[in-house]
């Protein structure tokens, strides 16, 4: 309940104006100026968001500045592909500034290497598949396109591990920027589909949606962005204190082993001692 009453706000901006972009633009419709604003609105919305959960030049906020610049270049490549059919390629390559700042605010670790075979696998067959159907004087874009799939594989991999069922090292706010990834590669293939291999029934509507909603997904996991900071930053900065401390008690039982083995071996020497002067004793009697 919390939770809605204090992020639930801060979005009626982004809802409102996706309603509008929907009601008020079709697929069919010309690109124009007011297209291009309504449908950057959203986005524009959500960059509003996450400077509300606080924006500064410190390290607490690395994490919201990288999920910002992302929307800002996405805003760019939105702007960009309402007239895709000249500026398709500037739109893809503001769309990959855009991965790459949101694999950098996932981070590199943990690594799971089961969810980087799972989608290299996929990104060679998906980018195989659309390549297929692009002409042979595709040029740059052909590259363009196998590159690009690469990088949001790539961002969808890191969105992916950090979520750890097993270890219960996981929150909300990390499934959702894990399933704005998933999302954000359905709209995207969508789109290749769409544009290399055949028409997609309700392209607009689907492509759109889905896109919507993964940017969300993705601003939604600064809400608590700065705690996961903090936590990444204590682990990492007193590393060696807490192996002390791991350490000490083993210290101490080493010490113990120690007193023990030396007060036998005391122990030992007595008898010893006992027994050759017994024997000497009775040496003594038999003679």
């Amino acid at each position: 309940m919390w939770l809605l009453k204090s992020v639930g706000p801060k979005l009626v901006p982004f809802f409102k104006t996706v309603a509008l972009y929907f009601v008020l633009f079709q697929d069919k419709n010309p690109p124009s100026i007011f297209c291009c604003i309504f449908k950057c609105l959203p986005i524009v919305s959500l960059m509003l968001f996450v400077l509300l959960h606080g924006m500064s030049f410190s390290i607490y906020y690395r994490y919201s500045r990288r999920i910002l610049i992302g929307l800002i270049f996405s805003c760019l490549g939105d702007a960009f592909l309402v007239w895709k059919k000249t500026y398709f390629i500037h739109g893809m390559v503001m769309f990959a500034i855009a991965q790459a700042a949101y694999a950098r605010a996932f981070g590199w670790r943990p690594f799971n290497p089961y969810a980087a075979t799972v989608l290299a696998v996929f990104c060679g067959v998906s980018s195989s598949y659309v390549t297929a159907g692009m002409d042979a004087n595709s040029g740059i874009l052909f590259y363009m396109v196998i590159v690009y799939g690469v990088l949001i594989c790539t961002m969808a991999w890191r969105a992916v591990a950090r979520v750890q069922f097993f270890d219960d090292l996981w929150t909300w706010t990390k499934l959702c920027s894990c399933a704005g990834s998933i999302l954000f590669i359905i709209s995207d293939f969508m789109i290749a589909i769409d544009k290399f291999r055949h028409p997609v029934p309700y392209a607009h509507t689907l492509i759109m949606s889905t896109y919507y909603a993964a940017q969300l997904l993705i601003s939604l996991s600064v809400v608590d962005s700065q705690a996961e900071e903090l936590l990444v930053l204590t682990q990492t900065k007193y590393p060696t204190q807490q192996q002390e401390q791991l350490q000490q008690p083993t210290h101490e039982h080493n010490d113990s082993d120690d007193n023990n083995s030396s007060s036998s071996s005391q122990d030992n020497e007595e008898k010893i001692n006992e027994l050759n002067q017994r024997t000497q004793q009775q040496q003594q009697q038999q003679q």
